[in-house]
């Protein structure tokens, strides 16, 4: 077994495969590598496995925390994209078909089936809708859409029967954990001999031969490396725009989207209802989630302020509220959390942000550097495969591909960490232990996730669930004092405006 995975497959733990930053470091160090991917979200984290699917020696390194930015901030779906159906992109919908499919079958415990029902307003509507559905079928939605009598409603969901005065259309996406996924990812890679280490910003790039030599700084330690690879993936998301300070290119261009979400502390129904904004139409989630609903999302140009930093406004959730009232009378007095993403669009023109497509774009701004940006997350392992289609050419050599399960590396278990959210101690514990954690942040917001449901309960409880992880990490009472200030501080971002 070659040493990398020795040194990070691990059996301890539900969380098995990230292993120590330390060790990593010291791999980063001292090895040479095919392929360095710059980019701890969830299309850095597809690239790094499907390089060592094709048997490459592959490193991955994020500025941040893994999962930090866009992809833990996502609409939590798995989705073929009606809404692109309604603009004609019929290709970017088949493909998203079809990699829904795929991630249905590869991660079952991550990616779970979530009914869609759309509120039928018009007999012109009902028609409209019912012939978008049988085309989506058509592509490869399965099982087939459903029509839904206001009477079947009435009968048992009063509330949305007010909705759907001609009936709802029910149909079929997924739903995923973000972040689980990002990280099942990473541990899939690392398990196939990978190294990844977060907290490590990457610097200037040079040419060595036919190799690229990129500087790295630890971001925790302050220590500056130089890693060789044959070639560099920039893979950074909203980032991108800092990145291509370092080319001289203009090949790609993006306009950055920020979408917000309410959290709302209601009971959700069994199903994705698609509720119509009253103020401009367009359809907005409420999603269950971990025993809340998911109510979003926005879609409005974010400033370069707003990408480093994004948080909603209080006008960002009244129109969410607005849409959500009719179906949840008293969603004001019931939000608890509220947070915003950054969605990373290809520029192609146009006055708003809405219309702009999802599909993804890879270029070559130097050789050997390839970036690779836009796209979605049900895309994102296609994603990676025509990127390393292109690496593949640039290094001269193809690879055959395999495909990877995926198990949620931190399945619940133990005492719930709080009473109204199936968070539970189990996963702190199998997260601190072998989940590259190096804040109290980086644990509860992107390893076990209740920073982004209940961050109330976060401020309240943070100090006794850093002193539960204080002895798997080795943190002293001092220590234990200053992650539990950092993120009580962090925590407050997370609550609603």
């Amino acid at each position: 077994m070659p040493p990398s995975r020795a040194l990070y497959r691990r059996e301890r733990s539900p969380m098995s495969g990230l292993g120590r930053r330390g060790d990593a470091l010291a791999g980063l160090s001292e090895r040479s590598f095919d392929v360095l991917v710059v980019g701890g979200g969830i299309v850095g984290a597809g690239v790094l496995l499907e390089a060592t699917l094709r048997g490459y020696r592959a490193a991955l390194v994020e500025r941040n925390d893994f999962a930090s930015g866009t992809s833990s901030r996502s609409s939590k779906l798995v989705h073929g994209g009606l809404r692109y159906l309604a603009r004609g992109e019929v290709g970017i919908v088949r493909d998203a078909l079809r990699e829904r499919a795929n991630l249905l079958r590869r991660a079952p415990s991550l990616v779970r089936p979530m009914p869609h029902v759309f509120p039928l307003r018009s007999q012109v509507h009902r028609l409209a809708v019912r012939a978008t559905l049988t085309l989506y079928d058509r592509l490869g939605s399965h099982p087939a859409h459903t029509l839904v009598s206001r009477d079947e409603i009435a009968a048992r969901d009063p509330d949305l029967a007010s909705l759907a005065p001609f009936g709802a259309a029910r149909y079929h996406e997924a739903q995923a954990d973000d972040t689980r996924l990002v990280f099942a990812t990473l541990v899939a890679a690392v398990e196939r001999g990978a190294i990844v280490a977060n907290h490590i910003a990457a610097l200037r790039r040079r040419r060595w031969g036919d190799r690229v030599r990129t500087a790295l700084r630890d971001e925790r330690g302050g220590a500056t490396i130089e890693v060789e690879a044959r070639c560099v993936v920039v893979a950074v998301g909203a980032h991108f725009g800092d990145a291509r300070a370092d080319f001289d290119w203009r090949a790609m261009a993006l306009r950055p989207a920020k979408g917000i979400h309410a959290v709302l502390r209601v009971t959700p129904r069994d199903a994705n209802v698609l509720i119509r904004s009253p103020r401009d139409g367009r359809y907005l989630n409420t999603l269950p989630w971990h025993g809340h609903v998911l109510a979003g999302t926005t879609d409005t140009p974010a400033s370069r302020e707003e990408i480093d930093d994004p948080r909603p406004s209080a006008e960002d959730v009244a129109y969410v509220l607005d849409a959500v009232r009719p179906l949840y009378p008293d969603s004001d007095k019931r939000v608890r959390a509220a947070w915003a993403g950054i969605r990373p669009l290809i520029n192609a023109g146009g006055a708003t942000t809405v219309g702009l497509s999802r599909e993804d774009e890879i270029a070559s701004p130097e050789p050997g550097v390839l970036a690779v940006a836009g796209g979605k997350m049900t895309t994102y392992q296609a994603m990676a495969r025509r990127t390393m289609d292109l690496v593949d050419r640039n290094i001269g050599r193809r690879r055959a591909s395999e495909e990877a399960p995926l198990d949620d590396p931190l399945p619940p278990s133990g005492k719930r960490l709080v009473s109204d959210a199936p968070f539970t101690r189990g996963e702190l514990e199998a997260a601190a232990r072998d989940g590259m954690v190096e804040t109290l942040d980086d644990l509860l917001t992107q390893r076990v996730g209740i920073t982004l449901v209940a961050p109330d309960a976060v401020r309240e409880h943070a100090r006794d669930w850093a002193k539960v992880v204080a002895p798997i990490l080795g943190w002293d009472e001092s220590r234990v004092a200053r992650e539990t200030e950092d993120v009580r501080t962090r925590a407050a971002r997370f609550a609603p405006p």
